[in-house]
């Protein structure tokens, strides 16, 4: 019984003191701190992966142009060559 009656005197001073609110209040600033690094990493991750595969889809774009191309040159030549039989 003494020693909850301690505990409890030892709690009450440590509240008048405002030191575990300190000690909560420095806890949750690393919280966030630790929480907006990886939200961070995760972001730049993401932006790494937008930007591979934005350069996949012009690479993929400029390969579907050059096949229009060699398509339709085939396309004219087969016209022409029905034209002439």
């Amino acid at each position: 019984m003494k020693q909850d009656i301690q505990s409890l005197n030892e709690f009450s001073k440590q509240l008048k003191s405002g030191s575990i609110y300190k000690e909560i209040d420095s806890k949750l600033t690393a919280l966030h701190k630790k929480k907006s690094k990886t939200e961070s990493k995760s972001i730049d991750g993401l932006r790494e992966k937008i930007e591979k595969k934005e350069k996949q889809i012009e690479r993929l774009y400029g390969e579907i142009i050059s096949l229009q191309n060699k398509l339709s040159k085939l396309l004219d030549e087969e016209l022409k060559a029905q034209r002439k039989s």
